[in-house]
């Protein structure tokens, strides 16, 4: 488990300090990764203009962050269509709470869109051993994680427009 909690990265910044090279090692933890994205996002953008796609955008980016970080998930990446997230990096969180929290961020990602723009939600939940840690300049304060669990997640999330959890 990585030997710091976000809020000690935080203290660093405000410090604007960079990470001590004992907090930037890189370490082996077996997580849960959710990957949620819109799945006929070009479809969307090519109905509305830049300025319209960005309010109902920040909506879904919101929405997933609302859902993932009250049951001790972490985000990991808003990108494009996507977001990224974790359990298991930071601290240990209970099958039932990441469950709850893959459901959560379904249903109100689905929400956060006008019903008229039809879009498609999926999310794909997998667990794998993964390598999680300071990544890039030593002057970063975020985390983040790599492996096989973020591969499986995408294309889970590109499957079909429901929640998909990896067996």
């Amino acid at each position: 488990m990585l030997e710091y909690a976000g809020r000690d990265a935080f203290i660093y910044a405000m410090k604007a300090g960079a990470l001590p090279a004992e907090r930037q090692r890189l370490s082996e933890v077996e997580l849960v990764c959710v990957v949620t994205c819109v799945q006929n996002f070009e479809s969307i953008a090519a109905q509305l203009s830049l300025r319209d796609l960005a309010d109902p955008m920040n909506k879904f980016y919101g929405a997933v962050a609302d859902a993932i970080m009250p049951v001790d998930g972490d985000i990991n990446d808003f990108c494009g269509a996507s977001v990224v997230a974790h359990f298991n990096v930071l601290h240990k969180v209970e099958e039932a709470r990441i469950i709850e929290g893959a459901m959560n961020v379904f249903r109100d990602a689905c929400a956060a869109f006008d019903t008229k723009l039809s879009v498609k939600i999926g999310v794909g939940l997998c667990r794998s051993v993964a390598i999680a840690g300071a990544f890039g300049s030593k002057n970063r304060n975020g985390h983040t994680a790599f492996g096989p669990s973020a591969i499986c997640a995408r294309h889970l999330a590109e499957k079909n427009a429901s929640l998909n959890i990896c067996e």
